[in-house]
């Protein structure tokens, strides 16, 4: 399997070299940044472009759309524009529809990882789920054969569903990441270290992969301590928003 990667950020990394590391052939790495295409490609044995003139595509049976959804449109047309036998196109993106390459290629798809990538660690993919939606059916096959090289959990997808999976994602990854941040500057205010806070949060992390979340839940709003919860509401008097913000939270888990 030969396959190209448009993009060079944090799920073009990760994702490219994992399937390198599968034994899949990444030809070349194109990013509007040439030394940024340089640098994923040195790491998976490919070729880095900045141009679309450069990008071939004769051979490869995939080229992965792993940019911003900003961009998607963008390079789907631009895809259509400079190629004229384009193989399956797929983008990564958990909210974007697939019309956005449907409409400008004869073969496109979503090959989605449900997953937040950082910088300077390597997820493991074999638990990483891989959601997958194809605008022709005989597009399926190939795609699932390919998650599942990389991943032990590929799933196919309508886009109602996956949408609704990236909404549920911003709820339990970035919504709960900008608590850790609001944790980190409440103790600092005190000069403690975030890392107090760490085995709790790990406690939690475990619960909810053996128990229902609805069953997990402690705290004084559970209680309906209103006392605590008053006073609390008083530490947080010099921060409105985040005030507000404790407001709602202890609302919706009073219920």
């Amino acid at each position: 399997m030969v396959l190209s990667v448009i993009g060079a950020g944090k799920v073009a990394w990760h994702l490219s070299k994992r399937l390198h590391a599968c034994g899949l052939h990444v030809r070349q790495v194109y990013s509007r940044q040439l030394d940024k295409a340089l640098q994923l490609a040195t790491e998976v044995n490919a070729k880095g472009i900045n141009r679309w003139e450069d990008l071939d595509a004769t051979g490869v049976d995939l080229i992965i759309i792993a940019v911003s959804d900003q961009a998607i449109l963008e390079v789907a047309q631009q895809l259509s524009r400079q190629l004229v036998h384009p193989p399956l196109v797929v983008h990564t993106s958990g909210s974007s529809p697939l019309s956005w390459l449907s409409e400008a290629l004869p073969r496109s798809g979503i090959f989605y990882p449900l997953q937040s990538f950082s910088w300077g660690r390597v997820p493991d993919f074999t638990t990483i789920p891989i959601c997958i939606e194809t605008a022709h059916p005989e597009d399926q096959n190939f795609l699932i054969q390919l998650g599942e090289r990389i991943s032990h959990q590929v799933r196919l997808t309508s886009e109602s569903d996956r949408k609704q999976l990236h909404l549920a994602a911003v709820f339990v990854n970035n919504f709960v990441n900008e608590l850790y941040q609001i944790g980190a500057e409440i103790l600092a205010e005190k000069r403690l270290p975030f890392e107090l806070l760490l085995p709790l949060i790990q406690e939690t992390a475990a619960k909810v992969q053996a128990l229902p979340p609805d069953q997990v839940q402690t705290g004084p709003a559970l209680r309906g301590d209103l006392s605590t919860i008053e006073r609390q509401l008083d530490l947080l008097e010099a921060h409105p928003d985040w005030r507000e913000l404790y407001g709602l939270m202890t609302g919706l888990i009073r219920g």
